[in-house]
């Protein structure tokens, strides 16, 4: 399953989700920060710089 890490309020991200939708794609989404760069989750905010290097918004994961 895929996990998108975004922003709620970002257009991209809307996108994103409007696509993976569309196309039936199973995923899970993660809020880590707002488009605006305010920490809303710690925990996910670790897990994406972790796993992307930095802290980028939108970050998709395939496992």
């Amino acid at each position: 399953m895929l996990e998108l890490y975004q922003a709620k309020d970002c257009g991209y991200s809307q996108k994103v989700r409007e696509s993976l939708t569309d196309l039936g794609v199973l995923y899970v989404i993660h809020n880590p920060r707002t488009a605006a760069g305010e920490i809303r989750n710690e925990q996910t905010h670790n897990e994406l710089q972790t796993l992307g290097g930095k802290d980028q918004i939108l970050f998709l994961v395939d496992h």
